[in-house]
């Protein structure tokens, strides 16, 4: 720890996710240990729906939760009203000299911001923007209504608020520029690789050619695209390949019964642990990556991309402009035409037939470009400089 007492302080993450379902918990827990390891005393609230399954808080920071039906509507609900009386109990029984807040947690912490506002209560609070913010809704009435809470929001929030913190600039600059915010006391962490994926390479013999795809199986990641696109390529190279999918999300069940049928290819492994993630990585011929080119997807900071980069992989995106911006100069990347499952396909013949080439212009230069920008430590170095300007 090399924070001087003076500077150091009691952080609380305040965060809407399931921390027995959600895999964006382990971005909280990785920035929550570099933190402490910066030398600041870290907590964590947050919500489940089965606390049997919400895993041992790590020694370097402290978990609260408030566990909810199970009922989508009502967990929204029963989360709020948990978290209106649990959070200042958290805040004043710790000491917690910072709260950093996502969008859907702010409503419990609304009369803690008032409070601050009168003078009452010294904490200093942030929020904090993911991408999460801008996915979009089932139709167009919830699109619609979407905005309007989202154009009053921000100009609540930006009053109450001491400081803001965006997953990127694209996120920060979209919403300055939609909702006529202006942000001045803001930075940027985005998401990064844990230290796992930095260790050396581990050879993994696979007779197949595995085609891989992991994470968030929900729509606008375009999986079902992906899928779709499979029974499109050539048969005769398409018997020699495997479609490898892990994750979780609302498209599991379509996944599943696609899998029964062997024009799709489809090997699922369901929700991995991180090490399983990295061996099934390792094991893959290529990585691809074919999202959709939404608001949500363009402004995000891609995690999964960076974990196929930190792997050295081939991997085949979606031309999406961050994608573009931040990994322009791996030499593992390629473009899909677009993210049509024809053009998928036709990426996906093209990436087989071409891979010995591919191979051999490949430099693995991935760690390199994530341990110079994408670490963790990277990211809490930047929110630790960031408090300090407060």
């Amino acid at each position: 720890m090399n924070q001087s007492k003076h500077n150091q302080k009691n952080i609380l993450f305040i965060s809407y996710m399931y921390l027995d379902y959600h895999m964006c918990k382990v971005s909280r827990f990785n920035i929550l240990e570099q933190l402490f390891i910066l030398g600041h005393k870290t907590f964590l609230y947050a919500a489940c729906i089965n606390k049997n399954d919400v895993e041992k808080s790590s020694k370097n920071f402290t978990q609260f939760y408030s566990s909810v039906p199970g009922i989508q509507i009502l967990n929204f609900i029963v989360y709020q009203l948990k978290s209106l009386f649990k959070i200042p109990y958290i805040v004043l029984n710790n000491k917690i000299d910072v709260v950093i807040c996502d969008m859907n947690s702010t409503p419990s912490i609304l009369h803690l911001l008032i409070l601050k506002k009168m003078k009452i209560i010294d904490t200093t609070f942030v929020l904090d923007f993911r991408s999460n913010i801008l996915h979009s809704r089932k139709n167009r009435l919830q699109t619609f209504l979407k905005k309007i809470y989202l154009s009053l929001f921000i100009k609540i929030s930006s009053i109450m608020y001491d400081g803001f913190t965006f997953i990127t600039d694209s996120i920060k600059n979209h919403i300055e520029k939609t909702y006529n915010a202006t942000f001045n006391k803001s930075t940027v962490w985005s998401s990064a690789v844990s230290d796992n994926f930095l260790v050396k390479n581990e050879t993994i013999n696979n007779s197949k050619f595995t085609i891989l795809h992991h994470g968030s199986l929900e729509k606008g990641r375009g999986v079902m695209r992906l899928i779709n696109a499979v029974p499109m390529i050539k048969s005769d190279i398409r018997e020699t390949i495997e479609l490898a999918i892990a994750g979780n999300g609302s498209l599991i069940d379509e996944i599943k019964k696609k899998s029964l049928k062997k024009e799709y290819r489809i090997k699922f492994y369901g929700q991995l642990e991180q090490v399983e993630i990295i061996d099934l990585i390792d094991s893959a011929s290529i990585c691809i990556i074919p999202f959709d080119n939404s608001v949500a997807n363009v402004t995000s900071s891609p995690l999964k991309l960076m974990e196929y980069v930190a792997r050295d992989k081939i991997i085949l995106v979606t031309q999406l402009d961050n994608f573009k911006k931040d990994f322009k100069h791996y030499s593992g990347l390629y473009f899909l035409d677009s993210n049509d499952s024809k053009d998928i396909a036709l990426s996906i013949e093209n990436s087989i037939l071409n891979y010995n080439d591919y191979l051999s212009k490949k430099l693995n230069d991935g760690k390199g470009i994530i341990k110079k920008n994408y670490t963790w430590l990277i990211q809490a170095k930047k929110i630790n400089n960031f408090l300090k300007e407060l």
